[in-house]
């Protein structure tokens, strides 16, 4: 009877202590599963933070990813953009170069850049890179920038130099019309 009542404490000793290590376990667990939680939404937050249109799509143009500037160059809803053709119902530039680099970085998988000029005088720089995770293949990103006033800003920095070099000229025939070099 002793030895009955030493293996019923072993075993109500035992019982507690996994009662209380799987308590713990899920405790862990629940934490561990708050914390992804979070950083997904980190994540997403984080991505659709970014001003220019980010896509990641799959060897045949179909949007894996994209953030929230993404959708709206392409007109859409978010949920509507994961699993279509990120030509969309959007064609011309930029989104035909992106197509076209696209094609490029599948066959060489290396980086590809391109500056396009859309119809409506907007310029982007369109950038693929190779996406290379062990849960897809073919995969690549790509990022379009607007360089509409970066573009323009230039043109205005060059304007003024030429026109700063014009001055600086002018004023040296107007100096040697007032005082001439050899008279």
């Amino acid at each position: 009877m002793a030895l009955a009542f030493a293996l019923l404490a072993i075993l109500v000793a035992f019982a507690s202590f996994a009662w209380r290590d799987k308590s713990r376990l899920h405790a862990t667990l629940a934490a561990t599963e708050a914390r992804l939680g979070n950083s997904i939404g980190d994540w997403h937050a984080t991505f659709d933070s970014i001003r220019d249109p980010v896509l990641v799509v799959d060897r045949d143009g179909r949007v894996e990813r994209a953030n929230a500037a993404a959708a709206a160059l392409l007109g859409t809803r978010f949920p509507d953009l994961i699993g279509a053709s990120m030509l969309g119902s959007v064609a011309g530039e930029p989104l035909l170069a992106a197509r076209r680099l696209v094609d490029d970085v599948i066959r060489g998988g290396h980086d590809r850049a391109e500056v396009v000029r859309t119809e409506n005088g907007r310029t982007w720089r369109v950038s693929v890179k190779p996406f290379r995770r062990p849960s897809a293949l073919d995969s690549s990103v790509v990022v379009l920038r607007d360089m509409t006033e970066v573009e323009e800003l230039t043109r205005r920095l060059v304007a003024r130099d030429r026109m700063a070099e014009l001055g600086v000229f002018v004023s040296g025939v107007a100096h040697e019309v007032r005082n001439p070099l050899f008279g």
